[in-house]
């Protein structure tokens, strides 16, 4: 795949809305992206013909033995989420810099960010670039159990 590829959920997309011509001349132009989406069309294609029709009687009584409150407790956390995911944790002494966000108070939590990339392992700093093939590793330090969602974005925004 070079740079210029369009990511799986890009060819998802367009296995969705075949009509979509933005992918068009690249996809007429890359053997590899024609044989990428070929594959996903054969196993959307497999799904239907042997997953679904094993699957989707159980999936629907279980889903009519659930009560509707049951999908709330799943989305309650969601705003708490969103709120945390904004907050950037600082371990460390001293005073914060200009700026800073943080939790206040004796319910912190402490995470630590590592990677292992062709640098070898460090810990990673703000806004470093982190390669495709680095592995990451977070060490959490919470005042209290808790439940605990890593939530990441790539460099196309997915």
């Amino acid at each position: 795949m070079t740079a210029r590829c369009p990511s799986d959920l890009a060819l998802e997309k367009l296995l969705l809305d075949p009509a979509s011509t933005a992918l068009r001349p690249h996809l007429d132009a890359c053997a590899r992206c024609q044989a990428r989406l070929a594959e996903m069309k054969r196993q959307g294609e497999d799904f239907q013909r042997f997953v679904f029709p094993a699957t989707v009687g159980a999936v629907e009584e279980a889903a009519a033995r659930r009560p509707a409150w049951d999908l709330l407790r799943w989305l309650a956390p969601l705003p708490a989420l969103a709120a945390a995911a904004a907050v950037v944790l600082v371990v460390g002494p001293g005073t914060p810099d200009e700026g800073y966000l943080g939790l206040k108070g004796g319910n912190s939590m402490g995470l630590a960010v590592f990677l292992q990339d062709g640098a070898g392992p460090h810990p990673a700093r703000d806004g470093e670039v982190v390669s495709a093939s680095a592995s990451v590793r977070f060490k959490v330090r919470p005042a209290r159990p808790c439940r605990l969602w890593v939530l990441s974005v790539d460099a196309a925004g997915q």
